[in-house]
């Protein structure tokens, strides 16, 4: 488990529920607004993984700088 300098920056890394509803609390905002920030919190301590596929680089990249330099 990774340490963190101050609990402050735990909670930013990996927040919780609770922690989540006091931001919600001090800092309201509309509906809308309110629930992208709540989702973005709660998927912030979750892993992302991302796959590159090297396999046709080299024909997307020659299409590509054929269409922008023609």
């Amino acid at each position: 488990m990774r340490e963190y300098y101050t609990p402050t920056l735990e909670n930013r890394a990996q927040p919780g529920d609770v922690w989540i509803e006091n931001i919600r609390k001090t800092f309201p905002t509309e509906t809308t607004l309110d629930e992208v920030l709540t989702k973005k919190l709660r998927n912030r301590s979750k892993t992302v993984e991302h796959k590159t596929d090297f396999n046709n680089l080299e024909t997307l990249l020659f299409r590509y700088l054929k269409k922008a330099t023609g």
